[in-house]
C-alpha cells in the first residue's frame, strides 16, 4: 500500500512540474529547442502516436480544463488532489513513456488531442506535445 502511494505521489510531481512547464515557459520563450517543436507539432485524427514521457489523461475536456487550471494557479495541492480522485473514479487514465495511442479527435487551439490505448475504447484529452508520430 505504501509502496503505490509513494509512486502515485511521485508520478503526480512529475506531472505537474512538465504541466507547468507547458503552461508557462512554451509561451514565453521564443529561443529555439524543444518550445519551438511544440509549437509546430501537429496532431492528426486517425494516426497512431507514442507518448514521449509519463503523463495524465482525462476522459472529459471540461475535467482536463480543470486540471491545467490548477496548475496554471500554481495549486499542486489541489491538481493532485484532483488527479488522484479521478483515477480513482476512472476519469483519468496514467499513460506511460512510449504507450501506443489512436488519436480520435483534437482541440488544436487548445494544443490538446483525445486519445485511446490500442484495444481499448476509452478515450481521454492530454496535451499534444507529449505525442510523438508513431513510423
Amino acid at each position: 500500500m505504501k509502496k503505490s502511494n509513494i509512486f502515485c505521489h511521485v508520478l503526480s510531481l512529475l506531472v505537474i512540474a512538465g504541466m507547468i512547464v507547458l503552461a508557462f515557459g512554451s509561451s514565453d520563450d521564443t529561443s529555439s529547442g524543444s518550445s519551438s517543436s511544440s509549437s509546430s507539432h501537429y496532431i492528426v485524427a486517425n494516426k497512431k502516436y507514442y507518448f514521449n514521457d509519463t503523463i495524465i489523461g482525462f476522459r472529459t475536456r471540461d475535467s482536463f480544463e480543470k486540471y491545467l487550471q490548477f496548475i496554471k494557479q500554481k495549486d499542486n495541492q489541489a491538481a493532485r488532489q484532483f488527479e488522484k480522485d479521478c483515477l480513482l473514479t476512472g476519469e483519468a487514465e496514467v499513460f506511460k513513456k512510449n504507450d501506443t495511442v489512436y488519436c480520435s479527435d483534437t482541440a488544436l487551439t487548445a494544443n490538446m488531442a483525445k486519445v485511446h490505448k490500442i484495444g481499448q475504447t476509452n478515450e481521454y484529452w492530454v496535451l499534444m506535445p507529449f505525442l510523438e508520430e508513431d513510423k
